[in-house]
């Protein structure tokens, strides 16, 4: 994911974007995030078992209220295949860190 974020992001700065500068790295986004989220989400979701559905609600809130700070600040951008490579690729990357993180600093729980 972290790869396709990074494509993602020089194929929409560097390059003028075309159909595969844009789709490829989208494409393997959606495959590492098929993979991982559902592990990940268990795994957040395993030490309190009890607390799962308000947990995977308030996920679902983050998720919509994220993508309307994403689609906010993609007005600023003058093209939208610049705004998509910059900000999505950008919030891929922030995510992935900070879940590479988590599973640094949780690795011996698991």
């Amino acid at each position: 994911m972290l790869v396709a974020a990074l494509t993602l992001i020089l194929g929409t700065v560097i390059v003028p974007p075309n159909f595969w500068t844009v789709m490829l790295p989208v494409a393997l986004d959606a495959f590492g995030y098929a993979h991982a989220a559902p592990a990940v989400m268990t795994a957040a979701f395993a030490t309190h078992p009890e607390r799962a559905g308000a947990a995977s609600a308030l996920h679902g809130f983050m998720q919509i209220g994220t993508g309307f700070c994403i689609g906010l600040f993609a007005t600023v951008f003058p093209s939208p295949a610049l705004a998509m490579g910059v900000l999505i690729g950008t919030s891929i990357r922030i995510g992935s860190v900070f879940g590479l993180l988590w599973v640094r600093n949780h690795v011996n729980e698991l």
